[in-house]
C-alpha cells in the first residue's frame, strides 16, 4: 500500500471570525462541565468536501484542481448565527456554530467535486445533500457527557461573518487526543494560475 494521507477541502475563516469564535468557545468551556476538546483557532474551517484517503502522489494534482477552481471564484461571505450541540441534538458529540445556507459555497463544492472526478483524484463519493454551513468548535465523547448536555445552549446566539478568500487542502492527523488539522495548500480566489 502506498503512503496515504487523510485529507479534505475546506473554507478557512478570516482572522476576525476565527478570533471571535475562539473567544466564544473558550468562554463556553469555562462555564460547562462537559469534557470538551476545543478546535484550535487555526483549525476552524467550513468543510466543503469531507475527509478521504489520498495517495501521496495525488496531492499535487489535487492542488492544481484547487488552484484552477479558485481562479474562477470571487471572495464571498458566510454567516454563523447559532452555537448548538450537533450533529444530532439527541446524540450530540460536538459544539458547532451554524448559519444560513451559502449558495456560493454550495456551487464551489459542486465544481470541485466535478473537477476532482475529471482529474481522477478526490473522494469517489459525491455529496448530494445540501451543504450545511457549520464550523465545529469543540468535540466531546458522548458517553462522558451523559446528563451534562442541555439543549439549547444558553447564550448560543452568535453573529459572526467571515470573508472567504480562498480554499484549503487540509490534512486531518488522527491521534488519541483528537484530530489535528494542517493546511497543505491554500488557493486564493480570483488568482490566475
Amino acid at each position: 500500500m502506498q503512503d496515504q494521507r487523510r485529507i479534505f477541502i475546506a473554507l478557512p475563516l478570516d482572522a476576525e471570525a476565527a478570533d471571535s469564535l475562539s473567544r466564544w468557545i473558550e468562554e463556553f468551556a469555562k462555564n460547562t462541565h462537559l469534557p470538551l476538546r476545543l478546535v484550535n483557532r487555526e483549525g476552524l474551517h467550513l468543510t466543503l468536501i469531507p475527509p478521504w484517503y489520498a495517495e501521496a502522489e495525488e496531492i499535487g494534482r489535487i492542488q492544481r484542481v484547487l488552484d484552477e477552481a479558485a481562479a474562477e471564484v470571487k471572495p464571498f461571505f458566510v454567516t454563523l448565527e447559532q452555537a448548538s450541540y450537533g450533529p444530532d441534538a439527541r446524540y450530540p458529540r460536538l459544539v458547532w456554530a451554524t448559519g444560513p445556507h451559502s449558495a456560493p459555497a454550495e456551487e464551489l463544492r459542486s465544481v470541485l467535486q466535478a473537477k476532482l472526478s475529471e482529474s481522477g483524484t478526490g473522494t469517489k463519493e459525491v455529496e448530494k445533500r445540501e451543504l450545511l454551513t457549520h464550523i465545529t468548535l469543540a468535540r466531546f465523547n458522548p458517553e462522558s457527557a451523559v446528563g451534562l448536555v442541555k439543549e439549547p445552549i444558553q447564550n448560543g446566539k452568535i453573529e459572526v461573518g467571515s470573508l472567504v478568500a480562498g480554499i484549503s487542502l487540509m490534512e486531518s492527523v488522527l491521534s488519541p487526543s483528537g484530530a489535528r488539522y494542517e493546511t497543505i495548500h491554500f488557493a486564493k480566489f480570483g488568482q490566475s494560475v
